[in-house]
């Protein structure tokens, strides 16, 4: 264990520091990330001496944890959890493309050329092939539900991979205040969050950013069945939550007639790329031959 690690993490790790290794930094990662389970397929299947470890930090000692894993030479990069990414963002800002700096949210970090780390966002990329492959529409107007680093990157892609104009993306929240420092916000439209059950029959691509649904609210819903009624026929409903598979809204839509997709793809091919952006050095495969350790 690199020094004094243990004194800024509130879980336990097993970790042999002979061997490289990876890690996923966030409130809990260690009570359900998937990201350990996913890269660690990788590394056994392709006999490679690394691991993934799931580090707990306080807010507070974010950047202790940071600076123990930048000066520990066997460390070489992994993931951002919640609440974690804009700040990380902010921290690596110099090193970010001009889009990113912009964007302010990463969920990956790695060593570049000088060994020092830098950072980008696959989830976005994960969402866009998620999205691609769920359907062939060509969506006119769409709702993104949520205000966090999520919501921003979903609204980030949109415009950039998928040429929606500022104009046809509507945001709902409750509160609009981490929002107004991100240019791809400024221009979209935003309606508080009580008002999505008289406005939801206008998207036609409706996308849950929030934490409904999900994990410890995986009984709660963003919507009454009274409000999904009422989606237009041919909408998409995606929700970034992947677990449980069945959600409520799942169920919800199910009933409804709705399509719906949830965010278990969009989640694993984050993790292919974060996995090659960190660890491509280590070996020679392909996305696609990650892709298969990790669903095996």
């Amino acid at each position: 264990m690199p020094s004094h690690l243990n004194d800024y993490i509130s879980n336990n790790v097993s970790l042999d520091t002979d061997f490289n290794y990876t890690a996923i930094i966030g409130i809990n990662p260690s009570m359900g990330a998937r990201s350990p389970v996913l890269w660690n397929k990788v590394f056994d299947k392709f006999g490679i001496d690394c691991q993934m470890i799931p580090l707990d930090v306080k807010p507070e000692h974010l950047f202790d944890v940071f600076r123990i894993l930048q000066d520990s030479k066997a460390f070489l990069g992994g993931c951002i959890a919640y609440p974690f990414k804009a700040e990380l963002a902010s921290h690596l800002h110099e090193t970010l493309t001009e889009g990113l700096k912009d964007l302010n949210v990463i969920n990956c970090f790695y060593r570049n050329k000088s060994l020092m780390f830098s950072g980008t966002n696959t989830d976005g990329l994960g969402f866009a092939i998620s999205l691609r492959e769920s359907t062939s529409i060509e969506f006119s107007n769409a709702l993104i539900l949520g205000n966090g680093a999520t919501a921003k990157t979903v609204l980030w892609q949109l415009q950039e991979t998928f040429n929606f104009s500022p104009a046809s993306i509507t945001v709902a929240a409750r509160s609009f205040e981490k929002l107004f420092a991100n240019p791809y916000f400024l221009s979209c439209k935003r309606i508080q969050w009580d008002a999505i059950s008289g406005l939801v029959n206008q998207f036609d691509l409706i996308i849950n950013c929030t934490n409904l649904g999900g994990f410890d609210q995986a009984r709660q819903s963003p919507f009454s069945t009274e409000t999904l009624s009422n989606v237009p026929k041919g909408a998409l409903v995606y929700d970034v939550n992947y677990t449980p598979q069945e959600s409520t809204l799942f169920s919800q839509c199910k009933a409804l007639d709705i399509h719906f997709v949830n965010g278990s793809q969009m989640n694993i091919m984050q993790a292919v790329y974060a996995f090659q952006k960190a660890c491509k050095h280590l070996h020679g495969f392909t996305d696609s031959d990650v892709l298969c350790a990790m669903l095996a």
